[in-house]
């Protein structure tokens, strides 16, 4: 037997063990989220960071002024990191009109969505902190899925979906699938109660236990405390970390205008992970890699020898029937089914974009909100 056989039929039978696992998860989570959890009359504190969200931030704060949760049990704190735009005076044009919101400047010295969340949650009132972002667009009933979640014993941080919207065209519904993809596996983890992802968009927790993980489990990454909260409270708190499903709770968000912006996105995520020190998220996440490294490493070979066509073509069936029905139950609940259909050609070019970006986001310097930031 050739060593990429060998090579590669294990690596491969794990994926699909993995990816099946998430299957399972999946299925737990979404039957548990039918449960709305108890009615909490908890109060909150939402916190957005914003840089130059002129043109969105008044959307959102339309959404969370209309929630349907009492007025007087929640607060809505913007933290300004140094806009350059009129963000501040759309705030302010609401802030004039509503006791609830607020607009908190970051100083000189202060920068970044990491110091805008620390001084939006050192400024909360509420033992509940909920972080969205500027350019998200939240349900009438997002805050009462999020504190009925809340509701339930032992549960001391709520994730829920973030979901691209519009996802019209080749290159939205590219994004909106992978980002689809990336919720099923994060609802799937959390299925097995070992959750590995969520998205600081779509975020709560309690604020004593934020201020803790600030003085011991602080990382060096440039972001990323969403992630590495949530991975600190899995070890402290095996148990207390809740997904949520259901439509009411689904953050929306615009997709990447350009593949620069996609890139430069991606590069931010990938920097971060090597900051991880999470079992269950580093084996996926290597497996994630050197399955979509043995694509590429077989697409290579081809080009030297037709007889590891064969191998090929088995291994990307593989990978691609695998996908198909874990993507096929996440896709049918959200009713994005048309997403199918990109699934098998999105394969064919998938395994490159993982392999470069799972490389490249370790080395390469990136680009956010108008900052140059070192990975």
């Amino acid at each position: 037997m050739d060593w990429a056989w060998i090579i590669s039929i294990p690596i491969f039978s794990a994926y699909a063990i993995r990816i099946l696992s998430y299957l399972h998860g999946w299925i737990k989570t979404t039957r548990l989220d039918v449960n709305k959890g108890t009615a909490s009359d908890g109060k909150a504190s939402i916190i957005v960071p914003v840089r130059n969200e002129a043109r969105q931030i008044g959307s959102l704060l339309e959404d969370l002024r209309k929630q349907r949760y009492p007025e007087d049990q929640y607060e809505i704190i913007i933290v300004n990191d140094h806009s350059t735009d009129h963000t501040a005076g759309v705030v302010n044009s609401y802030t004039s009109r509503f006791a609830n919101i607020r607009l908190i400047e970051l100083e000189a010295g202060e920068y970044g969505k990491k110091s805008a969340i620390k001084k939006g949650v050192s400024k909360a009132i509420h033992k509940v902190i909920i972080s969205t972002d500027g350019d998200c667009r939240a349900p009438s009933e997002w805050l009462s899925h999020i504190m009925a979640a809340f509701g339930e014993p032992g549960i001391r941080m709520v994730a829920g979906p973030v979901i691209l919207d519009p996802d019209s065209g080749w290159f939205r519904a590219i994004q909106s699938l992978e980002f689809l993809s990336l919720i099923g596996v994060s609802a799937g983890a959390a299925g097995l109660s070992s959750p590995i992802m969520c998205n600081a968009a779509n975020l709560a927790y309690i604020k004593e236990d934020f201020c803790r993980y600030l003085k011991t489990g602080e990382s060096g990454s440039a972001s990323g405390d969403d992630m590495f909260l949530m991975l600190w409270l899995k070890k402290m708190h095996p148990g207390c970390i809740r997904y949520i499903t259901s439509p009411g709770a689904i953050i929306r968000t615009l997709p990447c205008n350009n593949l620069y912006t996609f890139m430069m996105q991606r590069f931010r995520w990938v920097s971060k992970s090597r900051f991880y020190r999470d079992f269950h998220l580093n084996s996926t996440a290597l497996l994630v890699f050197l399955t979509n490294a043995c694509m590429l490493l077989m697409t290579v070979l081809c080009f030297f020898s037709a007889r590891w066509i064969t191998l090929f073509v088995m291994l990307f069936m593989v990978k691609g029937t695998i996908d198909l029905i874990f993507m096929d139950k996440v896709l049918k609940y959200f009713g994005k089914r048309k997403l199918l259909l990109l699934v098998l050609p999105h394969e064919l070019i998938y395994f490159m974009y993982v392999s470069i970006v799972g490389i490249a986001g370790q080395l390469i310097p990136y680009t956010w909100k108008g900052r140059n930031i070192q990975p």
